[in-house]
């Protein structure tokens, strides 16, 4: 049986270089979400908390589901991200998942546009829906006791979880830049590869504690090199 390689994708500063939470804060000229950061934080702890008020928010301004959509979706892949995705689509062995602490909707309607969405086996991140009147709802994507995590999600669980329900995987490639890829940087092997961007969260962790991540790391500028870095993986 041919083993099969699974990558494993980050999504904000991974795939597209902005985070598209704060994207959608300038949708509305006079929306004060990001002026009023500092006291949102106190009373929405959990970034995805935070994130259904800004929604609420939004809708209150009047903005429209479709403009929101329009909006989001111009939040669109860097190059080496598409370039990098387009070669995980066409290798033989290799499947792509992704695990973002994001949303679905956001996350489905960046890479449809962009033409990519059906190189994706798996989307895990926080459920998003519209209501009857067109109001924007986040959801946590699930609960767990990780101490290394966000409340509303553990990456590092959803890769387990992952990986122990579809065994034919004989690597790992891992992507992401953030404090959220710990976790899951933590529990993969030594034939497994974490791919870190440069200057990012993850990589400072994971210098800070070298013996914690068993897999090979690699730390690079993923606007410069991320494509070219994931197609020599794919040969």
């Amino acid at each position: 049986m041919i083993k099969r390689t699974l990558f494993v994708f980050d999504f904000d500063h991974t795939l597209i270089d902005n985070n598209v939470d704060t994207w959608i804060m300038s949708v509305h000229p006079t929306l004060t979400v990001q002026k009023d950061m500092h006291s949102l934080r106190k009373r929405y702890p959990c970034w995805t908390d935070l994130m259904d008020h800004t929604a609420g928010l939004i809708h209150d301004k009047g903005v429209s589901k479709a403009e929101l959509i329009s909006h989001v979706r111009q939040a669109k892949l860097y190059e080496q991200a598409h370039k990098a995705i387009t070669a995980v689509g066409k290798a033989r062995h290799a499947d792509a998942i992704i695990v973002s602490d994001a949303n679905t909707l956001f996350i489905e309607h960046i890479l449809t546009e962009c033409g990519v969405r059906q190189v994706f086996k798996d989307i895990f991140s926080n459920p998003a829906h519209f209501d009857s009147t067109d109001r924007l709802h986040i959801q946590h994507y699930h609960s767990h006791s990780c101490p290394h995590c966000s409340a509303n999600l553990c990456k590092g669980q959803v890769l387990t979880d992952y990986l122990n329900s579809r065994p034919a995987y004989s690597k790992v490639v891992y992507v992401g830049d953030g404090k959220g890829d710990y976790c899951p940087a933590l529990r993969l092997s030594d034939n497994d590869v974490l791919v870190c961007r440069k200057g990012y969260t993850l990589a400072g962790m994971i210098q800070d504690n070298e013996q914690s991540c068993k897999a090979k790391t690699m730390v690079i500028d993923f606007v410069e090199s991320l494509g070219d870095t994931i197609i020599s993986m794919c040969l």
